[in-house]
């Protein structure tokens, strides 16, 4: 990708990467900026919609879990115009590491144009860059809305609108028409007659399936007219069915003039033969379940199916669907197209029933009424997609051979669970058997299958240094674990012959980019898919009192003292291995004098605490709990990611209980005093993640003294400016159930005597200071250091 320059005719092409996460961010920025765009980051949706308001973009990558305000709502906000009526039609593309069913209808109905996956992947970026720099794509995204009913307003017969819905195959649209015209009258007289004998809810079903009929063959008025009856039906309203009945009758009426008055005989001579829709060549000839019950539809979406080369099984409602399942063999059908109103069981039920059978299976929806629950209700139940009728061929086909990809890899995915799982076992046999080693580990792994990309090594360097790798291998399968093996396993064999960890990175880089991902490049298919390792690792030397670290796109550790106070080793950097032909790392040595503990993790919990709004440090709490414990939180069970937690104890026979484990640590700028009441639902969430026992009334004192003396930090330690710092640290020692909160700034401190300011407001009522009196009849215990620009506080529980 390196050396293409993407411009919009002559204007350089300018994205926002709107990701609170640093690395995420960084690595997504690199690439851009590599490619020869212009990339700017915000790192939550205020300051997205800041961005967007003064500055020009050709597209925005969102991240969907932000820390203030969620990628979805972000989007509803620029397309409502909130960033201005000219940035209402920027495309903007989920950046998401979960692009499931319910994610995709959810960045579809706020406004999204499109997904791209987490970690980024080159081709997929070049692409995307590639289709900014011709003549960017600003189209208004496909709503579920509310279309306004006025069949006087309506055409009577749109030849235009069929031919186009069927993709110009003429003698389909003759055939759906004349289906149409032989099916009319009876229909007519069902519904004439169970109106007459008010017979309600029949008449909004008959009414239902002639609409979809009627709008399938371009017939508006009277799908309108349809639509009306539907919903008195509903609603048990017979006075409006009655005075309807005689309107719908002109209105079939009008239909049949316009139909025989049509010039669609003699504009189908002129037309040539459609050609077959264009297919993925991934994507070959499938068996379709076709679910309709109204039979001018059925035959439309037979033929349509037919006409792109699919076999095609069809039936009238969801008995007869089972009956043509139990009659194929069962990995034959690869997708289900059903509707959803149905007589007897509706068509989320036939797709709930279809998953428990065969759960790889890709269903399709198809609903006349473009409602979002009903939509919402399908992703639940497992549909891959959904349609609105009237059906379009183009939109059908797409979503169908889509659908037949989803079948095809969740098969495939089957085939190898087999051999994910005893990778797994593998893994975790050599995790449990890492061998003797001078500092106590303890590791918490949750992968999201059997097998996972995350691993962690640790490596006797001699009596008193170690070294500590936790890698992430980018995906969730067969590949990824392998990598993740072969990795450990060249490590350990260098370092034995005395390499360094650099020198460990730097090989394995170059052969991830000159064999492995050259391979892939050259499938230019997914026989392989590029991967990528991002990487941590430290050197801890007890015998001196230091750790160094050095990370290559993983998270930073961090150390906890024995005081409570909670400090970064380095910082996130650098780019994950695979990705450059150079290894771009960060590096950082510090001091690990006084013991306490050092934890290391990868990307997973980062996703898991961001899917809930809260720390990480609390998330790698609950996490180290749920192993100690042997019990899986539901949210560990649900995470999109593998989860590694690394705790590395550096006092010697102290039991994790005995020390303290940091629940939350954060920097906050002097002038940020107006955001307290976010903040404070931040560390909520934290706490109440982390500790889920802990007792309303102790949380609150605990939240009310850390929000006054954070407040205090922001105003008077940093004097309310941009560049005053106030720090926040909370730990926890379950031993002593004792919850640690240290609170400093970056002033110089004060000579505030604190005894002789409660003696004089005891006597005569001072008000000033009262927060810090406040704070001492909150905590168990308070100390100062720094003259008061550091301040302690512990509650115990």
């Amino acid at each position: 990708m390196s050396g293409h320059t993407h411009t919009s005719g002559s204007q350089v092409v300018r994205v926002l990467v709107v990701e609170d996460c640093q690395a995420s961010a960084h690595l997504a920025s690199a690439l851009i900026r590599k490619a020869g765009a212009v990339c700017d980051v915000a790192d939550c949706g205020t300051d997205a919609t800041r961005r967007l308001r003064a500055e020009r973009y050709d597209a925005v990558l969102m991240d969907c879990g932000l820390p203030d305000i969620d990628g979805y709502e972000v989007t509803r906000r620029i397309r409502c115009g909130e960033c201005g009526s000219d940035r209402e039609r920027i495309p903007i593309y989920a950046f998401t590491a979960d692009a499931d069913a319910e994610t995709r209808f959810r960045c579809a109905a706020a406004g999204m144009n499109g997904f791209l996956s987490k970690p980024i992947v080159r081709p997929e970026l070049d692409a995307l860059l590639r289709s900014l720099s011709g003549e960017i794509a600003s189209r208004e995204p496909e709503r579920l809305a509310e279309r306004t009913e006025s069949p006087s307003e309506a055409a009577t017969f749109d030849v235009d609108a069929l031919l186009d819905r069927v993709a110009g195959d003429c003698s389909l649209a003759i055939d759906v028409v004349a289906s149409l015209l032989v099916q009319l009258p009876s229909q007519i007289r069902e519904i004439q007659s169970s109106i007459d004998a008010v017979e309600c809810p029949r008449v909004a079903s008959l009414a239902h399936q002639l609409k979809g009929a009627v709008g399938s063959i371009g017939g508006e008025r009277l799908r309108r007219m349809a639509l009306q009856v539907e919903s008195a039906g509903h609603a048990g309203d017979v006075a409006t069915l009655r005075r309807l009945a005689p309107a719908m009758d002109d209105a079939v009426r009008e239909l049949v003039e316009a139909i025989e008055a049509s010039d669609l005989n003699d504009r189908c001579s002129d037309m040539p033969p459609p050609s077959d829709f264009s297919r993925p060549d991934s994507v070959k000839a499938s068996t379709v379940l076709v679910v309709e019950d109204d039979p001018t539809l059925r035959t439309m979406l037979v033929r349509i199916l037919e006409r792109s080369g699919h076999v095609v099984v069809a039936a009238d409602a969801a008995e007869t669907a089972y009956e043509r399942l139990v009659e194929a063999v069962p990995s034959v059908i690869e997708c289900v197209v059903t509707d959803y109103r149905m007589p007897g069981e509706s068509g989320l039920d036939l797709i709930a029933s279809v998953r428990r059978s065969d759960p790889t299976v890709a269903s399709i929806l198809m609903t006349a009424d473009g409602e979002q629950r009903i939509v919402a209700d399908s992703m639940r139940a497992g549909a891959f997609d959904f349609l609105e009728k009237p059906i379009d061929a183009r939109r059908l086909c797409a979503a169908v051979d889509a659908a037949i990809q989803q079948t095809r890899e969740q098969r495939r995915t089957a085939e190898v669970r087999s051999g994910v799982a005893a990778m797994g076992k593998t893994q975790a046999q050599m995790l449990r058997s890492q061998g003797d080693c001078s500092i106590p580990i303890e590791l918490s792994f949750f992968p999201k299958l059997d097998a996972g990309g995350d691993f962690f090594s640790q490596f006797q360097l001699g009596e008193k240094r170690v070294i500590c790798l936790l890698t992430d291998v980018s995906g969730h399968d067969l590949q990824a674990a392998y990598l993740s093996a072969y990795f450990h396993g060249m490590t350990r064999g260098m370092l034995t012959h005395a390499a360094t960890a650099r020198e460990v990175f730097d090989l394995f880089n170059r052969f991830l980019v000159s064999e492995w991902n050259a391979s892939g490049e050259q499938a230019g298919h997914a026989e392989r898919q590029l991967a990528s390792v991002a990487v941590s690792s430290l050197v801890i030397d007890t015998e001196v009192g230091s750790v160094e670290s050095l990370t290559c796109g993983a998270p930073a550790p961090s150390r906890i003292d024995n005081e409570g106070r909670i400090s970064v080793i380095g910082e996130r950097g650098g780019a994950p291995l695979g990705w450059f032909d150079e290894v771009t790392a960060a590096t950082s040595v510090a001091s690990i004098d006084g013991g306490g503990e050092i934890l290391m993790w990868s990307d997973g919990l980062d996703e898991l605490a961001q899917s809930v709004g809260a720390s990480v440090l609390s998330a790698a709490y609950l996490v180290c709990e749920s192993r100690r414990n042997g019990k899986s939180h539901p949210l560990i069970e649900h995470a999109g990611d593998d989860i590694l937690v690394v705790s590395i104890s550096l006092n010697d026979g102290q039991a994790p209980e005995e020390r303290f484990q940091p629940l939350l640590m954060w920097r906050y700028r002097g002038n940020q005093s107006a955001e307290i009441d976010d903040l404070v639902a931040y560390w909520r969430r934290s706490l109440r993640l982390a500790l889920p026992g802990l007792v309303d009334g102790k949380e609150h004192d605990i939240i009310l003294a850390t929000r006054e003396a954070v407040l205090n930090a922001m105003t008077h330690g940093c004097g309310e400016r941009e560049d005053g710092i106030a720090k926040l640290q909370i730990a926890y020692r379950a031993s002593t159930r004792t919850i640690r909160v240290w609170v400093e700034d970056s002033g110089s401190g004060h000579a505030f005597d604190r005894a002789a300011h409660e003696q004089s407001a005891g006597d005569g009522l001072v008000t000033e200071h009262r927060g810090l009196t406040f704070i001492h009849f909150l905590a168990s215990a308070v100390r100062y250091e720094r003259n008061g620009a550091s301040l302690m506080m512990d509650f115990v529980l």
